[in-house]
């Protein structure tokens, strides 16, 4: 044999492009020779990747990465948060609404807003419903009770405080 340092390994090429544009093909007699420049090309290639990134080691990039998850959670906190905020500054909004504009009390709200509800139907404008509710149940009425003895005028209840009123003795009256 010429060479006992050769492996029965197939010889390994490299296409190498010279200035004048032709084709150089270059020949690696041992495995340990081809393996150098494996190496020698991804240590170049990992210098460059390293180079366009900023940074000195790998270290530093699952540092930087690490650090860009961690505002990824923060930011998605933030989100959520923000969410929370509006919701509820929309429910203030809502009930200053409803109290300024239609008159309701604090604690008229979740009723008002319940029968509200149970008569939304499609085509039909909330604030019509609103209006309606508000005729209904929410508006004034004056009732009598028993005879005028003295210069009071009579009580007037609303049929919503009405309704509060007998739902908490437990008796329920139509007026």
């Amino acid at each position: 044999m010429e060479n006992d340092n050769l492996d029965p390994v197939v010889e390994q090429t490299e296409k190498v492009t010279t200035q004048e544009q032709q084709e150089v093909y270059r020949t690696f007699s041992t495995e340990e020779e081809f393996n150098k420049f494996v190496q020698s090309t991804s240590s170049k290639a990992k210098g460059s990747i390293l180079k366009e990134l900023n940074a000195n080691s790998i270290d530093e990039i699952n540092n930087k990465i690490s650090s860009l998850e961690e505002l990824q959670n923060k930011y998605n906190e933030l989100e959520t948060s923000k969410i929370a905020v509006a919701d509820e500054f929309n429910s203030y909004k809502e009930e200053i609404r409803l109290t300024s504009q239609l008159g309701l009390k604090k604690e008229q709200i979740n009723d008002f807003n319940a029968l509200v509800n149970s008569k939304l139907t499609d085509g039909v404008e909330r604030s019509d419903i609103e209006k309606e509710v508000i005729e209904a149940y929410f508006s004034p009425k004056v009732t009598k009770i028993g005879t005028e003895k003295s210069d009071t005028t009579p009580k007037s209840k609303t049929q919503a405080e009405l309704y509060l009123e007998n739902k908490t003795n437990g008796t329920y009256k139509v007026f």
